[in-house]
């Protein structure tokens, strides 16, 4: 199965590190279906291919990918040693198909975000001192510390994947193999304000980390009713 990497329906907006799609390294099942004449046979579900779009607007332009859950492909994470470009680290990790994560800390280029890749953790905002230590950001640590994430999990012979708050608990019988932190989660409503992008206060806006309320490059990723994985870049 081919990975497909991002760096960085539900969907949560995503910010500086990577996600990638590749072919998949994973274990993963071929889903079966039933055939109605001999209920004793199953036959392997044929497997659907990448879909990527692109919609031009007045003034700006949307591209869309879809990785369907019955691939060969899997999204994975990926994180540089130093700051890159993502054509970059797309080359160095063979990736079919990159996208930018997560944040990061502009100046002393440490991650803001958790991030893991292939079962360990190699990112942690708990050692940036830059935003542990702010005593502007104080109020909304904790908030920051528990960000949505997108999730691969390995339950048994399938992967699975999942947008969920940092200390959300893993599913029983599956492990969390890769996670990229970001945020916020966009749909069914926006969690700026819970995860402490966005503070009002008297119904003025005092904090807008991502500057929500202006035109911006914008990236996020999703998860469809079908099951299938859409990243969307603006």
């Amino acid at each position: 199965m081919k990975p497909i990497w991002l760096v960085g329906a539900i969907a949560v907006s995503l910010g500086g590190l990577w996600w990638l799609v590749t072919r998949s390294p994973f274990s993963v099942s071929t889903p079966t279906a039933v055939l109605p004449t001999t209920p004793a046979s199953t036959v392997p579900r044929p497997l659907e291919p990448l879909e990527y779009k692109s919609y031009t607007l007045p003034q700006s332009t949307i591209y869309t990918l879809r990785v369907p859950p019955h691939s060969q492909f899997a999204v994975t994470t990926a994180i540089a040693a130093t700051v890159g470009t993502l054509e970059t680290i797309a080359r160095q990790e063979g990736a079919i198909a990159a996208l930018n994560g997560g944040f990061f800390d502009p100046e002393n280029q440490q991650s803001t975000a958790y991030v893991r890749v292939e079962g360990k953790q190699v990112g942690d905002p708990r050692l940036n001192d830059r935003l542990m230590h702010n005593p502007d950001l104080a109020p909304y640590l904790s908030q920051i510390l528990d960000r949505s994430e997108f999730r691969q999990y390995q339950c048994g012979d399938r992967l699975e994947y999942a947008i969920a708050l940092h200390n959300a608990a893993v599913p029983p019988s599956c492990q969390l193999v890769n996670a990229l932190g970001g945020g916020p989660r966009l749909l069914p409503t926006s969690t700026a304000q819970q995860e402490g992008f966005v503070a009002e206060a008297n119904g003025v806006v005092i904090r807008d980390a991502l500057g929500s309320r202006q035109p911006n490059a914008r990236t996020a990723i999703g998860i469809t009713r079908d099951r299938s994985i859409l990243w969307v870049m603006v």
